[in-house]
């Protein structure tokens, strides 16, 4: 309505006031955002209407207390409510008030606070000599980020060989393959989102189990007579050994015929063995392996050795044992070599000697 005043008596003016109408506010949605922890952040309000006031809300409905890491600022239509560096505690659902005296409105938004990941939490894995088993707990703090990978990581004790393995995001299991036996590894697994990698796991350090040897000893074979061959050979590297060798096993014979097996105790570094009662002049194909308390190995390379030859025996000459048949008048004697075999190994060549009448020391004559 209005007012009349009268102002003095012989001088009376008019002064009229009325209503003052107040737009109900209005306000718009704020995109919620996500921000890497540890930088700074602004959310936005704006509203429409007459005579605004503004006022927030953070994560579980607390009221906004502003100090040295948020503040706020107003204009007409709006108010900013800065961060100077978020942390997880920032992390949630904020509600922005907009309220005058004819009524009052709100908005929510979410401001999602990003970091790597957490540690998954690995059980200790199960091995066998050459494989590891891995399983462990998803229920870590992602980050608020969806993981992307988990990577498993394997560290041979004694050596500078590391290997990682990607595994895909939705698996909390894998096995590694190809392992060393008999060798210590330090096992861990960490996390990846859009942020980083995690810190790693939970590691343990644990020997893988033994297995048969995969390589044979190196060794030398050397004839040392006509008969016997002596084999000497070192230890297996640790490398192909895969455990504790208990013993080896040469094997030997002539053209896979007629093997034979022996068998050596371990009793220290350096191994002696002799063939004996071989045949004379005769190749033997000889080979070794190493055993564990798996079993027994691969063998070695194999190696052919020939026994040593004889000497040459003492020939016969058969078409001069008889002297009846010998010519009377003779130009020319024929005669036939015999009493020589194979064990005496390669004749480089005959000479045939003959003692004339009248001497006493053979002559060469071929």
């Amino acid at each position: 309505g209005r007012k009349r005043e009268t102002v003095g008596q012989a001088n009376a003016s008019w002064s009229e006031t009325g209503p003052v109408c107040l737009r109900e506010p209005t306000v718009e949605n704020i995109s919620p955002i996500k921000i890497p922890l540890g930088e700074a952040a602004t959310l936005t309000c704006v509203a429409k209407g007459s005579n605004l006031s503004f006022f927030w809300t953070v994560p579980k409905n607390k009221s906004l207390i502003t100090g040295t890491d948020k503040e706020t600022h107003s204009e007409m239509f709006t108010n900013t409510l800065k961060f100077a560096a978020v942390t997880q505690d920032d992390n949630g659902t904020y509600r922005c008030f907009v309220k005058n005296k004819a009524s009052n409105a709100s908005t929510t938004t979410d401001m999602i606070v990003v970091e790597p990941p957490t540690a998954p939490m690995l059980e200790q894995p199960i091995l066998s000599s050459r494989n590891a088993s891995f399983h462990w707990n998803s229920s870590f703090f992602d980050g608020n980020d969806p993981i992307r990978k988990f990577f498993l990581h394997s560290v041979q004790q004694g050596t500078k060989v590391k290997h990682s393995i990607a595994v895909d995001k939705t698996s909390n299991h894998h096995t590694i393959s190809n392992l060393q036996p008999f060798s210590n590894y330090t096992f861990y697994v960490t996390a990846m989102n859009g942020q980083g990698n995690s810190s790693a796991s939970r590691n343990f350090t644990l020997p893988t189990l033994q297995d048969t040897p995969d390589a044979g000893p190196n060794f030398t074979a050397v004839a040392v007579s006509s008969t016997a061959i002596n084999i000497s050979w070192v230890e297996i590297d640790r490398e192909h050994a895969n455990g504790i060798v208990l013993g080896y096993e040469v094997i030997y014979g002539m053209n896979n015929d007629d093997t034979v097996r022996e068998e050596v105790n371990h009793t220290g570094e350096q191994h002696n063995l002799q063939m004996s009662s071989l045949s004379i002049f005769a190749e033997y194909n000889i080979s070794i392996r190493g055993r564990t308390a798996i079993g027994w190995g691969t063998f070695s390379k194999i190696m052919t050795v020939r026994t040593l030859a004889t000497e040459p025996p003492k020939f016969n000459l058969s078409s001069l044992e008889n002297p009846d048949t010998w010519p009377k008048s003779p130009t020319t004697l024929t005669f036939h070599v015999y009493g020589a075999s194979r064990r005496h190994g390669r004749i480089k060549k005959y000479e045939v000697y003959a003692i004339y009448h009248g001497q006493t020391a053979p002559t060469a004559i071929v």
